[in-house]
């Protein structure tokens, strides 16, 4: 495929390894390929989302729901949005139930939450929501100098030997593929696979040495501590970088053809 998109300026991302081959953005630009998808814009957050609910209000709501590892209930959406209304009416609590129940329909509706079991949890694009911040609008060129910081800092951590996984792929998309002067953040999505090794127990030892080199800890297990640790490093880089899951973000992308660039891949 081929892609449409004309930047003001070039970015150029010159290799720190032979994994990473010099490319330049934007014209012609030089990838891997070009994949065209629908990416849903993200929302103004002063905007309306349902009734007098801002996008602030849901967001701030699901990242309250989001300090319980289960799923949630109707109940808990209610508290979450309204807080605890104390002693409320009957009528009153008809009235909270039935708003309540049109907007945990809404955010389904709108990809935010999905059913698991008995309650509800937030999906990739409801955490998407979450760490959405309302940033003043950097420079486009600001915003092309952040994408080549992910991609050195994806080709230094594949240089860690002593790490389990590596970046295999990254994907750029929304506002930085159109001619806006200005955006709002960088949007990419980051690929991780984890390196194979003979044994799972081989796995399981080089977890544990990781782990013990990196000193850091998990709640839930041992393993998951080590997951996202090429993400936080290159969300690190500035407020400004938005890391988007990709399985389901590629799945929910899709019909209508906003362009999305593989900009980085390993090996090549």
């Amino acid at each position: 495929m081929t892609c449409n998109v004309n930047f003001q300026r070039a970015l150029t991302v010159r290799s720190p390894g032979p994994y990473l081959a010099e490319s330049t953005l934007p014209h012609p630009i030089q990838i891997h390929r070009v994949l065209h998808m629908a990416k849903p814009a993200k929302p103004d957050l002063r905007s309306q989302f349902f009734l007098s609910l801002t996008y602030r209000e849901i967001r701030d709501a699901l990242k309250k729901l989001s300090r319980h590892p289960d799923e949630f209930t109707e109940a808990r959406l209610q508290a979450a949005i309204y807080g605890d209304p104390g002693n409320p009416s009957a009528r009153e609590r008809l009235r909270l139930k039935g708003q309540v129940t049109a907007l945990r329909t809404q955010l389904e509706t709108n990809g935010f939450i999905e059913p698991l079991r008995e309650g509800w949890v937030t999906t990739e694009r409801g955490h998407s929501l979450m760490n959405q911040k309302a940033l003043k609008p950097i420079l486009r060129q600001k915003g092309l100098s952040l994408v080549e910081s992910a991609i050195t800092t994806a080709a230094r951590y594949n240089t860690d030997t002593t790490a389990n996984r590596y970046v295999s792929k990254i994907f750029l998309f929304g506002s930085l593929l159109t001619e806006a002067k200005t955006v709002n953040d960088v949007d990419l999505i980051i690929s991780v696979l984890r390196k194979e090794y003979a044994t799972s127990v081989d796995w399981d030892d080089k977890e544990r040495q990781r782990l013990r080199q990196t000193g850091r800890r998990s709640n839930v297990s041992w393993r998951a501590s080590t997951e996202g640790e090429a993400e936080r490093l290159i969300r690190g880089i500035s407020p400004y970088i938005s890391v988007a899951g990709e399985r389901e973000t590629l799945k929910f992308l899709g019909e209508k053809g906003e362009p999305i660039k593989l900009v980085y891949s390993f090996p090549e």
